[in-house]
């Protein structure tokens, strides 16, 4: 019986930290209170695994409250939570990270716990993921179909969110995210984690998975799944029979490129012109899409490199610094907290300098060095690509990929004994029966 509560709750505390990413009390997550709370009362940072990680965090942070004397904060007019405030906000940023931290123990402690049945548990925890798509997608399905109307539903502020300006379709999903993007990124990582669990994977999950990519217009996610594959067949299995793979992954590379380009490079080449054709007097009209996030950080970030290049502008500085006219040159002032979109590796080149940016490509070199079997490689490239394609640094669902990986890694023997003997007994079973 207490086996049974405990493999709940950690069913539960699973599923809130991947999905529940903008479920807050007082603008903080309940899912890192959550995680805070767990960690503070077991886990000993002395007793705990993979210490570098959370001695770079704290690192950065000591060097980003030092730096931060010289730093010029123009903190953005809309932006009234205390905790986004300068050393506040990397203050908070690194709780986020110890959240990280505190989170890749709890499941490896969890994992140890239950060696034999760690696979049951991914795919349960896959398959949950799975059913709260079919949630989204039903949601999803009504609103396309008129029965259900974002002015009158209070669920828009959780699920779906109208589109009209800029996409051809009307709605879109975001689940318990912020848009539509981070939600196809998440799914996109449990496609993939479905595909390496399920031998076989499960046709109807992968369809369900791939049309809330859809619903979600997730470009990244589609790039994300794409990569995976590309890298997976040419590097990590070193095919050589290629031609029945390569033509459709060139042909599907070659027109989603095309539409990558038609949506940002093009607006990148034109986007002074915009801006001074479109930019409001009142800056609080602004259109969000053109002026904040990766459209205009792709301006933004070199200069914030080129003067910022071996410490950083800081934890959680980015929105408080972008506003310099120095950085963002003839981009007007915006007034809301703003991020750049790039994900968790340009998240430390910028907030961590060119210093703490070769610090985590040591580690991350060492955790693939680690990596002995074709699995293992699959579960890191899953966790790398997450940060590579848009995932912040703070955001716990790559921690509990990594935690995973950790944990195959630590017991590659044990688990290679016990998926010999579930074999064995298999068929002597079949041959039984």
């Amino acid at each position: 019986m207490i086996k049974i509560k405990t493999k709940f709750l950690f069913y539960l505390v699973i599923i809130i930290c991947l999905q529940a990413t903008e479920l807050k009390i007082l603008s903080v997550k309940i899912s890192e209170i959550i995680v805070l709370i767990l960690g503070a009362v077991y886990i000993k940072i002395s007793k705990s695994k993979e210490k570098k990680i959370i001695f770079f965090f704290l690192l950065l942070t000591l060097k980003t409250l030092f730096l931060n004397v010289f730093v010029d904060f123009y903190i953005p007019t809309e932006e009234t939570s205390f905790l986004k405030n300068p050393y506040i906000i990397s203050l908070s940023r690194f709780l986020e990270l110890l959240c990280c931290y505190y989170l890749i123990n709890i499941c490896i402690i969890y994992f140890n716990k239950e060696k034999e049945n760690v696979k049951l548990h991914i795919r349960n925890i896959i398959d949950i993921q799975v059913c709260i798509a079919v949630f989204y997608l039903f949601v999803y399905v009504l609103y396309q179909i008129g029965l259900f109307k974002l002015e009158n539903d209070y669920v828009k502020d959780l699920l779906v969110y109208n589109t009209e300006a800029g996409y051809s379709i009307k709605y879109r999903i975001k689940g318990l995210f912020v848009e539509g993007g981070p939600l196809g990124l998440f799914y996109a990582s449990i496609f993939l984690l479905l595909v390496l669990e399920r031998e076989k994977a499960y046709l109807l999950m992968s369809f369900l998975i791939i049309f809330i990519l859809w619903g979600t217009q997730s470009k990244a996610g589609l790039l994300m799944i794409t990569s995976y594959f590309l890298i997976d067949y040419f590097y990590i299995r070193k095919a050589r029979s290629v031609l029945f793979l390569t033509i459709p992954l060139l042909l599907f590379i070659i027109i989603f490129g095309f539409v990558i380009y038609n949506s940002y490079f093009q607006a990148l080449q034109n986007l002074e012109f915009i801006v001074q054709a479109f930019t409001p007097a009142d800056s609080t009209e602004i259109d969000k899409n053109l002026l904040m996030g990766r459209v205009t950080a792709t301006i933004i970030l070199p200069n914030l490199l080129f003067h910022n290049l071996f410490f950083g502008i800081g934890l959680g500085n980015y929105a408080l610094v972008r506003n310099n006219p120095i950085y963002r040159g003839f981009l007007p002032e915006v007034p809301y907290w703003d991020l750049h979109g790039f994900g968790g590796i340009v998240d430390v080149l910028v907030e961590g300098g060119l210093i703490f940016f070769i610090f985590m490509l040591l580690y991350v070199k060492k955790l693939w060095n680690r990596c002995h079997t074709i699995k293992q490689k699959r579960v890191f490239l899953i966790f790398i690509l997450c940060f590579i394609f848009g995932v912040q640094i703070y955001f716990l669902y790559p921690w509990f990929i990594l935690s995973y990986l950790i944990f195959l890694q630590n017991n590659e023997i044990t688990l290679k004994n016990s998926e010999v003997a579930y074999k064995l007994k298999h068929k002597s079973n079949l041959y039984n029966g």
